[in-house]
């Protein structure tokens, strides 16, 4: 017996010797290729996730699901952050115990600690500067568990205070552990999102509701074909991103201060910049876009012609961000999820629909992001950018003739292209410095013209309080509308 204990802990000893060689050599090879190995074991998490999603959809529903769906993100976060996993457990244990002994208070309670904790992490790592250095952290993981987290807190507090009104996913029983973290670990959604709420994943958990069909695989449409073109399309943004980082790197256009340069030449250049910084995140939620479809959990139903709908899996579209003419759309489809969170838990809340609510929204979607004056910058800079184009869209509606709304849509496009290029700047600029000297080199043209728009609309075409509109609205701007009030 002793001898079969020494050979098997031989053993062992030589399989370690043999993993942290090939984990050294794996390390050399990487780091020699000039990438920092957080950023390899992140993306290949990432990757990891599409596979591991499939096999969820296999697992029998109820508490085996639980089960892998907590086990199963544990281990990419694992992999991808060391010990940094850790700081998920703790978050999740406190809020649970919030939920379990404070349930009329345990929503405000997980905002007063898990964000304020989510901001104090950004500004300890100081994650902005690590991400922008190809170094990453568990900070930008730890955002998607905040959301998470918060949700679930305030939809149990609201169905316990009864505050349904308020949200449509308020929940009247206290998950069991299990169901908790099944929710936390589904499909891996804690590597880059996106948010969902309880009540969708209780009901994929179970096979009910629009995933009844997952008990029928015969009338279930194939989610290959769907999951491999959006993982295909990430691969492409990934290259986008590599190609224009190397073309037009971002420090040449943030400090780009040649005199003789035009203002075409620098909007020509910020064009290539910006649409290759936006590209690493149109990766990531493309894969992550994958991992859900493959899931079975981005399923949506059938659409009015019998497709299949996976909408739900979809956080980025990029068309309709990239050539939307409106800037207030635009902002809407930018991460759909985290969108449709600050509406539910933070807009809707405020009690108003005015500019006041739109710029206190995005300075709490800035403080999210990282403990940066460069941040609420750009984030500042959305809500202007997003008031000005719901005046042009008034102007549109209230006060110009119905004929003229494809043209003036076509000038709204640009606008929006424009403004979206500029503004956007400010946020691959990173600190609030570097980003007035984006906006001193772009001579402020982008500030100028929104803030006329904002201004003709308080004085010249104000808002009308009675009256249909005369021209139809760009599309998507109507739902929006509906959804703010």
């Amino acid at each position: 017996m002793l001898s079969f204990l020494s050979d098997m802990s031989s053993l062992w000893a030589k399989g370690l010797g043999l993993f942290g060689g090939a984990s050294s050599s794996i390390t050399q090879a990487v780091e020699g290729a000039g990438v920092h190995m957080s950023l390899f074991r992140f993306v290949t998490g990432l990757a990891a996730t599409v596979p591991l999603s499939a096999a969820q959809r296999l697992v029998p529903k109820g508490k085996a699901r639980h089960v892998y769906g907590a086990l199963s993100s544990l281990a990419v976060l694992g992999f991808a952050y060391g010990r940094d996993v850790g700081q998920f457990v703790v978050a999740g244990s406190l809020v649970y115990a919030f939920m379990k002994f404070f349930p009329k208070k345990c929503g405000y309670l997980t905002w007063a600690t898990i964000f304020s904790y989510q901001v104090y992490l950004h500004y300890l790592t100081a994650s902005q500067d690590s991400w922008n250095q190809g170094n990453i952290d568990f900070t930008g993981s730890f955002m998607m568990i905040t959301l998470k987290l918060i949700s679930v807190a305030m939809d149990y507090q609201d169905g316990v205070t009864g505050n349904k009104k308020q949200n449509e996913h308020s929940i009247t029983r206290l998950p069991s552990v299990l169901e908790f973290l099944g929710y936390l670990g589904c499909c891996q959604g804690l590597m880059v999102g996106p948010h969902f709420y309880f009540d969708e994943y209780m009901r994929y958990s179970h096979n009910v509701g629009e995933y009844d069909i997952l008990n029928h695989p015969e009338r279930m449409p194939t989610t290959w074909f769907p999951a491999l073109k959006a993982f295909v399309g990430g691969m492409l943004c990934a290259g986008v991103f590599a190609y224009a980082s190397v073309a037009v790197p971002r420090g040449a256009i943030m400090f780009y201060n040649d005199p003789s340069a035009s203002l075409f030449k620098k909007m020509g250049l910020a064009f290539v910049c910006n649409v290759g910084y936006r590209s690493r995140f149109y990766f990531a939620w493309l894969v992550a876009e994958a991992a859900y479809t493959v899931s079975g959990f981005g399923f949506s139903g059938f659409d009015k012609d019998g497709k299949p709908d996976f909408s739900k899996a979809i956080n980025a579209p990029i068309y309709q961000i990239e050539t939307n003419p409106s800037a207030a759309q635009t902002v809407t489809k930018w991460n759909v999820h985290t969108g449709l969170w600050l509406r539910n838990y933070v807009y809707r809340r405020i009690g108003r629909a005015d500019f006041s609510a739109i710029l206190l929204t995005q300075v709490i979607c800035g403080l999210w992001h990282g403990f940066s004056l460069g941040y609420l910058v750009f984030f500042v800079n959305t809500a202007i950018m997003i008031q000005a184009s719901r005046i042009f869209y008034r102007i549109q509606s209230q006060y110009l003739p119905k004929s003229s709304i494809k043209y003036t849509n076509q000038l709204h496009r640009i606008l929006t292209v424009f403004n979206l290029n500029y503004v956007s700047g400010s946020y691959a600029a990173g600190d609030a410095a570097a980003c007035m000297v984006w906006f001193k080199n772009m001579y402020y043209i982008g500030h100028i013209e929104m803030i006329t728009l904002i201004l003709l609309g308080m004085t010249v075409f104000p808002k009308r309080k009675m009256g249909k509109p005369r021209a139809a609205p760009p599309a998507g701007e109507a739902d929006q509308a509906k959804k703010a009030k």
